[in-house]
């Protein structure tokens, strides 16, 4: 590769250039090799699906670009292994926990209230509550898969939340 060269013409091309590069980001960033490898098969992925988009860009820009990706990816497992151990603690929480018939009498009719108004919402109200809170996905995944921009996401969740409130009171 010449100096004075400002973009990669090929993907090949960017791969063998910048591949150590990725590693290095991202073991700046940690020092778990499973997530080093988790992440930079992740990063590339995401390249090879539209290499046109960064071999439009120049080479340090492209540099920097990638160092944001490894940087959001590195947080984006963080989240998922904290989520993965928020689930485990709360699961462990319910079966260390022992339960009165009362408790378990009101948590059936809550649950049964919560059916009932859950049942009222629209499909795509309750498409929003499923990947919000069951699947916990971000706000950012779940408008992707919703075809919605950001802050349509945290509007409607708002309404809806709002809506169930009222409805099961």
């Amino acid at each position: 590769m010449e100096e004075d060269k400002k973009k990669y013409e090929t993907f090949e091309e960017m791969y063998l250039s910048t591949y150590r590069l990725v590693y290095i980001f991202i073991r700046d960033c940690t020092q778990d090799w499973d997530v080093a490898e988790e992440v930079s098969a992740i990063i590339w992925t995401k390249i090879s699906e539209r290499p046109e988009k960064y071999l439009d860009q120049e080479i340090l820009q492209l540099h920097n670009y990638i160092r944001t990706m490894v940087k959001n990816e590195i947080c984006e497992q963080y989240r998922k292994k904290d989520r993965e151990n928020r689930i485990l603690e709360k699961a462990s929480e319910i079966f260390n926990i022992s339960h009165t018939t009362e408790d378990d009498f009101l948590l059936k009719e809550n649950l049964n209230a919560l059916e009932k108004a859950r049942a009222q919402l629209s499909e795509d109200e309750r498409l929003l509550l499923e990947l919000r809170f069951n699947q916990e996905l971000s706000i950012k995944e779940t408008g992707k898969v919703m075809g919605i921009n950001q802050s349509a996401v945290k509007m409607r969740q708002c309404r809806v939340l709002l809506k169930l409130r009222k409805l099961i009171d």
